[in-house]
């Protein structure tokens, strides 16, 4: 079914369009389609249409209708100007607004920001029979005020807060589906100058709110909550505007408190006071444990408080004492304290997140490495090792570089380990158990960790989840590791750093040859640059050949293109080749992860330009890519030495 707001004079669209006043002259119509089971349009699109028209029907019957007397204008006894054909329309949105029980949360979805005002002021005018100042609300007594007044003006003030809240949460308003009509506007655009003054508005009301929802907590007052029938639409033959308040639901103060100490609670946890959010809270969460799933009022759920309650540190109500993943982020607050034995009962349970106990790997790392706060020597070592149980206990196993950390450990590493599965084995199943079987199989063959086959062997509840022939294949293992330790290999084929020896030939221009070779070899084989062998390689070779450019003897001397340009635009000869090889060097060096050195050779290119007087346009282009290089060493040596760079 489709609600038509068309003006007088306008053509209906269709037959199953149905006319805003249809509502007014068939009284049951507007119940019977909030009742399907998927109305449409719906509740809230219902609301948009009804206030959208009210506007306009405000102007166009200001004045005294034709077909009205000037008595009943007169008579009007909230003394307002508001016609019965506009309050006609406020009745019908508030009486939608009850049969969707007064729920905030969906209007201030579904409603553009004005609307929700516009909506809760017409509550307001309807329950005091007269536009009021909010400022009023605080002179209200409590105990002598109508039942009605008092739930209109908790629900204006509990939105007041609500809507300051979340207009600082929400990033974006919530749109309506529009088809665009030409000559009309989208009612559900708010213009963003008009949204922030009425947020400024909001503010400034902010303090009388908490003021009198603190009023009504203390006072104990419970109000009676208006439904479907209490409003009443408006006939041709109705003289006044009055409601039946009578025919509200009674709730109990229970339900009542505990929204609106949950929206004190939210709303001062909005504002970073924790400690009066948390006694709210507290208070909401005793309230709420009272309370059945169907209330009528009340719309807390266990969830949010179970957050806010986390958030405040409360464990009484949510019990946080039997959760790890809130044990785990306490023990990183106390700089990871009992963190292991947190790790450990998660290996059997499995609550916490893989990705946050990889995160707290890498803060740990990051922690020792920056020297923040002192933790124990092996921490690191223990939390690496009780998360590859995890993963492996998961199945979701990846190596990464742990046999490398198991090797680097040495025996306390693989005493750990052997503990951290230990706690595990008698806990877990046989799909976990033959998983970690897999797991030191593969440890054992390819790790190559000294003496790790042989603890194996040694501890009685690791080999229960082998078979005999595992437990043959590992003492093979073990005997053939021995065999290898036994076998004497001569130092010569260890080595690796072999130099050309010194030969002497009688013929004087093979002699000259060799020479120059063991120069070339000396050239891209040194990198002690303490010692000037550099500078006196490059200048023998470039005396015994001129022509040749040095830097081409070893193919692997590779600078970036800026680099290679700045050292060919340097004068031919000793100059060039001496900084091509020296920036080179310094790449090979960075590459090899020793940093200091590769910094002094930029710094020696720099002196020997200095000292050459080149001009001052290239030498401050080379200055500045030196510059560049510098700190592109430091860069490398920074993710070099952050910890498990690898990942």
């Amino acid at each position: 079914m489709d609600v038509d707001l068309l003006r007088s004079g306008s053509a209906r669209a269709s037959q199953n369009t149905v006319l805003w006043f249809e509502f007014l002259l068939d009284p049951n119509l507007l119940e019977n389609h909030l009742q399907e089971t998927a109305p449409d349009p719906t509740p809230t699109d219902l609301i948009v249409k009804f206030l959208s028209i009210a506007p306009v029907t405000k102007e166009s019957d200001s004045k005294t209708s034709e077909n009205e007397s000037p008595e009943n204008s007169k008579n009007d006894q909230f003394g307002s100007k508001r016609s019965y054909k506009y309050l006609a329309l406020k009745i019908m949105t508030l009486k939608v607004a009850a049969f969707l029980k007064w729920d905030l949360s969906i209007l201030e979805m579904k409603l553009p920001l004005p609307m929700q005002l516009t909506l809760l002021q017409d509550l307001l005018y309807l329950a005091l029979e007269k536009d009021a100042d909010v400022e009023t609300h605080l002179e209200l007594d409590l105990n002598s005020c109508s039942s009605q007044v008092l739930f209109a003006v908790t629900l204006y003030h509990r939105w007041v807060l609500r809507a300051v809240m979340h207009s600082r949460l929400a990033t974006k308003q919530a749109r309506q589906p529009y088809i665009p009509v030409p000559g009309l506007q989208d009612p559900t655009y708010v213009p963003p100058n008009v949204s922030d003054d009425l947020v400024r508005g909001l503010e400034s009301q902010v303090s009388n709110s908490i003021a009198f929802l603190s009023r009504i907590v203390t006072a104990n007052s419970v109000p009676t909550v208006p439904v479907y029938d209490t409003f009443v639409m408006l006939t041709e033959d109705s003289t006044d505007a009055q409601q039946n308040w009578d025919k509200g639901v009674e709730i109990s103060s229970t339900e009542f408190l505990c929204q609106l100490h949950f929206d004190l609670g939210s709303f001062h946890f909005f504002r970073e006071e924790y400690s009066e959010a948390s006694e709210h809270i507290i208070k909401a969460a005793e309230l709420c444990e009272q309370l059945s799933d169907d209330t009528l009022y009340c719309t807390v759920s266990r969830e949010d408080l179970k957050g806010y309650s986390e958030a405040c540190d409360i464990s009484s109500y949510t019990e946080s004492s039997q959760n790890l993943t809130y044990q785990f982020h306490r023990a990183i607050r106390d700089q990871y304290t009992g963190i292991v034995s947190i790790l450990q009962m998660d290996n059997v349970r499995q609550e916490i997140p893989q990705v946050y106990r990889d995160t707290l790997e890498l803060d740990i790392q990051g922690a020792m490495s920056s020297r923040k706060f002192t933790v124990a020597r092996d921490l690191l070592l223990q939390v690496q090792t009780l998360n590859m149980v995890r993963r492996v206990i998961a199945g979701t196993l990846s190596y990464g570089d742990y046999n490398h950390k198991l090797r680097q450990g040495k025996t306390k590493a693989i005493d750990l380990l052997f503990n951290a599965l230990k706690y595990v084995l008698s806990q877990i199943g046989s799909k976990e158990k033959e998983r970690i079987k897999s797991f030191l199989l593969h440890l054992v063959e390819c790790a190559d960790v000294d003496g790790l086959a042989e603890k194996l062997l040694k501890n009685e509840y690791m080999t229960d989840i082998f078979s005999a022939q595992d437990l043959q294949e590992i003492s093979s293992k073990t005997a053939s590791a021995a065999q290898e330790s036994a076998i004497d290999i001569p130092d010569l084929l260890l080595k690796t750093d072999w130099d050309m020896p010194d030969f002497t030939v009688s013929n004087d221009g093979i002699n000259d040859i060799l020479k120059l070779v063991q120069i070339e070899h000396k050239l891209i084989k040194n990198v002690d640059f303490k010692m000037p062998k550099i500078w006196n390689l490059v200048e023998k070779r470039v005396a015994a050949n001129p022509v040749k450019p040095q830097w081409r003897i070893n193919n692997k001397w590779e600078l970036p293109i800026p680099l290679q340009t700045m050292a060919m635009m340097l004068p031919r000869g000793f100059i060039q080749d001496y900084t091509f090889i020296l920036l080179a060097k310094s790449r090979e060096l960075t590459t090899m992860k020793d940093f200091k050195l590769a910094a002094e050779m930029l710094t020696a290119v720099e002196q020997e330009a200095r000292n050459n007087n080149l001009g001052s346009n290239v030498l401050n282009k080379l200055s500045r890519l030196l510059v560049w290089e510098r700190l592109l060493i430091q860069m490398i040596q920074f993710l070099t030495d952050w910890p498990n760079h690898k990942l």
